[in-house]
């Protein structure tokens, strides 16, 4: 895979306390001289912890699904 493209994202749920939040958003691989599907993406992002002053709180996606977004948007597909 070459880049992602991605789009349309959507916060599902934020967890202030947990610091955690659920998104959704469409992502398309490009590969070179490939057409390449796109895809739904239902992600799950954490904060990491600010352990010293120089470092900021980031979000960091923690784990995902991806679904075929034309055909069944609800049965998340294998990773290869």
């Amino acid at each position: 895979m070459d880049t992602v493209e991605v789009w349309d994202f959507e916060l599902i749920a934020i967890d202030r306390e947990k610091r955690t939040a659920k998104f959704t958003f469409r992502a398309k691989p490009k590969i070179k001289d490939h057409e390449t599907p796109w895809y739904l993406v239902k992600a799950v992002f954490v904060m990491t912890p600010k352990e010293s002053w120089w470092q900021k709180e980031e979000w960091k996606m923690q784990s995902f699904q991806y679904f075929n977004a034309v055909a069944d948007s609800e049965k998340p597909l294998d990773i290869p």
